[in-house]
């Protein structure tokens, strides 16, 4: 049996290397070449994945104690600091102030659909957020975000991405497609 499906993907494999290989459409690599020029992301987005998102840190040696010079330097001037201090402090006044967040609520009429989900730039594109069904067939999710503009998709039953039906605006992505927008006011 074993030596029988070798000699299957034997043929297999020779087949494929004698299949033409059609060239790709000039439209194709344009639209490829303008997806890898994508546009420039937002400041708050480049701020927030350079907060959130995890990154790879490569130390050496000289790096290393470098950084634990900052730190013990650090401290002890803040300790220094604190020693000298005349009362004490606010814990309020050191802590940043950080923009409120709006809860949205998402809804889309699918009554029969088994699952929906939400993805948008305030996922990493992923589709993290699931969405409740209501009795009428109306799928909801509310969602904190930060003020300023989203774009999002719904993905229907994980595999059909869909733009908001009601959204007031649409962005296109780049890809032949178009995004819902959902502006979200300053708390």
């Amino acid at each position: 049996m074993n030596k029988q499906k070798q000699i299957i993907d034997d043929r297999l494999e020779a087949w494929l290397a004698a299949a033409p290989k059609p060239a790709a459409s000039p439209e194709f690599c344009t639209r490829v070449m303008r997806a890898i020029e994508a546009r420039p992301l937002p400041w708050r987005v480049r701020l927030y994945r350079f907060l959130f998102v995890p990154h790879t840190l490569n130390w050496n040696i000289a790096g290393a104690g470098g950084a634990a010079f900052v730190l013990v330097v650090g401290l002890g001037l803040g300790l220094a600091v604190l020693d000298r201090a005349d009362g004490p402090l606010s814990t309020t006044a050191m802590a940043p102030t950080a923009a409120a967040k709006v809860t949205v609520r998402f809804e889309v009429n699918l009554p029969q659909a088994q699952q929906v989900r939400l993805a948008g730039d305030f996922t990493q594109w992923q589709a993290r957020v699931v969405l409740r069904r209501q009795p009428n067939g109306i799928w909801v999710a509310e969602v904190p975000l930060p003020p300023g503009e989203h774009e999002y998709m719904f993905v229907v039953d994980g595999n059909r991405w869909l733009a908001d039906p009601r959204a007031a605006r649409y962005r296109d992505d780049g890809f032949g497609s178009r995004n819902a927008v959902v502006a979200v006011p300053s708390a």
